[in-house]
């Protein structure tokens, strides 16, 4: 890949295919801006209010290497001015991380739709995740495989950024992988939910799959990738009856 590529928890080999369930606008802006649409752990939180935390203990143990990465992205402060930013700053370090969640489940789900394809009424897409890495215009990404664990006996994680790469156990059916991006402009803005990161092409996606029940959406996706001279396999769901 272009950047660097930082394993959460352990290292994998990432050349299979992982799948993004996704509404439309979402689909329409990888196709015509070439982009995907990074989360915050903040926003992510809006729909699992655990996100990124641990319901017992503290959110993070604050380590050593934050600070060094905060120092490293302020040069220019006095040694007071570091100390007052970081007592700002630090308990909300994590907010500067932005995450895209794909599934390494293949296989067709209900679930996901209903919760992530906008009920059925949406697009998922296969792309091999390796080509993704490779063509994704980022200088670091952190990868990891989602850990699903009992999270009120869990003691916190370090460094914090792990603790975005744990769930419950009752998740465990997303099989879910993400990819991260640390933007240390958001140390101190605790407005912005999403990063928009660009791809330098569409080589990564396999197949585009229609949602079940939304059948009547294939051609006119199929005239959409036709008038941007973008040749992919565009499919129904298989509950589609």
């Amino acid at each position: 890949m272009k950047g660097k590529l930082e394993f959460i928890n352990r290292p994998f080999s990432p050349d299979f295919d992982v799948v993004r369930y996704m509404d439309l606008p979402e689909f329409l802006q990888l196709l015509t801006q070439k982009s995907l649409c990074f989360q915050n752990n903040r926003n992510l939180r809006k729909g699992d209010r655990l996100e990124g935390h641990f319901s017992k203990e503290k959110l993070f143990d604050t380590t050593f290497r934050e600070f060094v990465a905060f120092r490293k992205a302020f040069p220019g402060l006095s040694e007071r001015e570091y100390l007052v930013a970081w007592e700002k700053v630090g308990p909300n370090i994590i907010n500067a991380f932005y995450f895209i969640c794909l599934t390494m489940g293949l296989k067709e789900s209900m679930a996901m739709w209903k919760i992530y394809g906008n009920n059925g009424k949406g697009i998922s897409v296969r792309m091999n995740l390796q080509k993704l890495l490779n063509t994704s215009e980022v200088d670091k990404v952190y990868l990891g495989k989602i850990v699903y664990a009992d999270l009120k006996t869990l003691r916190p994680v370090s460094p914090a950024l792990k603790a975005c790469f744990y769930k419950f156990k009752s998740y465990s059916y997303e099989k879910e992988i993400r990819i991260g991006i640390l933007d240390r402009d958001t140390y101190f803005d605790t407005g912005n939910d999403v990063r928009i990161v660009k791809v330098e092409s569409l080589e990564a996606i396999e197949e585009v799959k229609v949602g079940p029940g939304f059948e009547w959406l294939k051609p006119i996706v199929d005239e959409v990738l036709r008038k941007f001279g973008i040749s992919l396999n565009v499919v129904l769901s298989e509950y589609n009856i």
